[in-house]
């Protein structure tokens, strides 16, 4: 019989959903604060947040123990996520759903998250000035189409499908 601690650490895999949040904080990962970061030892994934939140004298995976064997910078990104993250990304955009509410309406697409985003999700990135410092540039769903980032990825992806 498993001990309450080790059905606690069970991070497995039974969604698109898990894979693509982080299983400690929930968060959906992104290409930011919260990148999905994979550890070679054990094979697990968890956001770059998550892993620079350890204590220093706790560098190790939160589910097994294993130590992480380098600072979170240096593990390399799991783009096992990263590719589903793409996907889902042109999927939605086939459908103009907003990339953080999925129901909603998308109205403005976001370049820095690259995401599509409904008119509550736009009033939010208004909303935090530093942003605009930050690169986070909201374009029309139109004029993303016409970008060459657009038709770029509509061909890869319909490759992958």
């Amino acid at each position: 019989m498993a001990s309450s601690d080790s059905q606690q650490n069970d991070h497995t895999c039974t969604s698109k959903e898990d894979l693509l949040n982080c299983s400690k904080c929930k968060k959906p990962y992104d290409d930011h604060l919260h990148q999905a970061k994979y550890l070679p030892r054990c094979h697990h994934t968890y956001c770059a947040t998550c892993l620079g939140n350890l204590p220093d004298a706790e560098s190790n995976c939160p589910s097994c123990n294993c130590v992480l064997g380098g600072t979170v910078d240096s593990l390399p990104n799991n783009f096992l996520v990263e590719h589903e993250r793409s996907i889902q990304e042109y999927r939605n955009s086939l459908k103009n759903s907003c990339g953080s509410c999925t129901n909603e309406q998308a109205v403005s697409y976001c370049g820095k998250c690259k995401c599509y985003l409904c008119q509550a999700c736009v009033n939010a990135h208004k909303q935090l000035g530093p942003l605009a410092q930050q690169g986070h540039k909201l374009i029309t769903i139109a004029e993303h189409k016409r970008s060459g980032a657009w038709n770029y990825l509509k061909y890869y992806l319909k490759s992958k499908l």
